[in-house]
Order: C-alpha cells, then structure tokens, then sequence
C-alpha cells in the first residue's frame, strides 16, 4: 500500500459520509408549502423570529406544512415544542401524498413521530400514542427522556428501507420494521393538530 493511498483513504471516507441539508433557515419559508399543495400556507403557520422557528398558530385545525423535496431512505434531526396539553406530529412516508384535496395528514396514511404533551394530554398516558411514539403503532421506550411542555426537545427519525428508528433528547426510543406498502418516498410533513407548536433547526441527509 502506498503512501499516497494511506494519506488520501481518509478524504475518500469523509466524503462518502451523507452531507446534511438544512430545511429551515430560521427566517424564511423557502422550501415549505402547504401538503398536498402549492405555496405557504396563508393562515395557521408563522415564522417566529424569535424562537426561529416553525410555528403553528393555535386555533381551528389548519392544513399541514410539508417540504417540497420527497425524502425515501434518510436521517432527519429537528428541535421541537409543544403547548402545555399539546398535540402534534412529524410525518414521513405518507401515502398518497402527490393528489390533490385534502391538505391534512394522518395516521392511518402515513408514519407520525408523535409531538405531545404526555403530562396534560389524554394520549399521553396511552404507550403508543405519547411522545415520540410511531403513532397508534409502536411505544416508546418507557423512561424516555422527555422534557416538559414550554421547553425544547430533539427529535430524530432515520429511515433506511423498511428500518426506522425514533430518537428523543439524543436516546434511541423506538425501532421498528415497516410493512412493504408503507414504505414511500415521501414529503416530510408538520401536522397541525389545533395546538401551539414550534420546530426549528430541521436538518436530513440523504441515506443509500
């Protein structure tokens, strides 16, 4: 093995290491558009500048916010908030997602990382519906580390194939193999769920 080999392997292993793409400058709302859709949404969604961040308004549900890249394999990392008693969600490999009609997403249609206020939410003594959990389908762990409604938490959903994981405040909460009729490429999807919620820092990079 030559010298040059020894000194280039290095570079040639960084570069093979998926690059991260932001999805929110903080500022703007360059590529976001309503699901199912074109342009931002009028009502419902803001940018909060001085959280710089995402934020549903609360009041009537409203359509849902979704990236205007689709996304199959991938590892998303994002920061979220929720309202004391709050509901909300991520969404990723949603059926259907390309017609026209209904700007909402849901569950039965596609995979939710439940956002969640555990402590006053009804949902949030149920496993498979609290915070972090696959939404109605998989619990998280049981001492997961979540912290309470007002404050900031990581989130992070990686999906290679039919693989998925969720991550919490930097702990791996839940893994699960997806049925092959779920599993499409997709837009990544904020629900709006009546409730105040904030998402910022939202970054993905792109998985083999």
């Amino acid at each position: 093995m030559t010298r040059a080999f020894l000194l280039l392997a290095p570079l040639l292993l960084f570069a093979a290491e998926p690059a991260w793409e932001p999805l929110f400058d903080g500022r703007t709302n360059k590529g976001w558009k309503v699901y199912r859709s074109q342009g931002f949404p009028e009502h419902g969604w803001e940018i909060d500048e001085t959280e710089a961040a995402l934020r549903a308004v609360p009041g009537n549900m409203m359509a849902c916010l979704a990236t205007e890249e689709v996304y199959d394999n991938f590892d998303l990392e994002f920061e979220w908030k929720i309202s004391p008693g709050g509901n909300a969600g991520v969404f990723y490999s949603n059926r259907k997602w390309n017609e026209r009609g209904n700007y909402r997403v849901h569950s039965s249609r596609g995979q939710e990382y439940q956002i969640l206020d555990d402590e006053l939410s009804a949902e949030g003594a149920v496993a498979h519906k609290s915070a972090a959990s696959l939404y109605g389908k998989v619990a998280p762990i049981p001492d997961k580390p979540l912290r309470p409604a007002g404050e900031w938490n990581t989130g992070r959903i990686v999906v290679q194939g039919l693989y998925a994981e969720h991550w919490l405040n930097g702990v791996r909460v839940l893994t699960y193999q997806m049925a092959p009729a779920d599993k499409v490429a997709s837009p990544i999807v904020l629900q709006h769920h009546h409730d105040e919620a904030w998402f910022r820092n939202l970054r993905i990079r792109r998985l083999p």
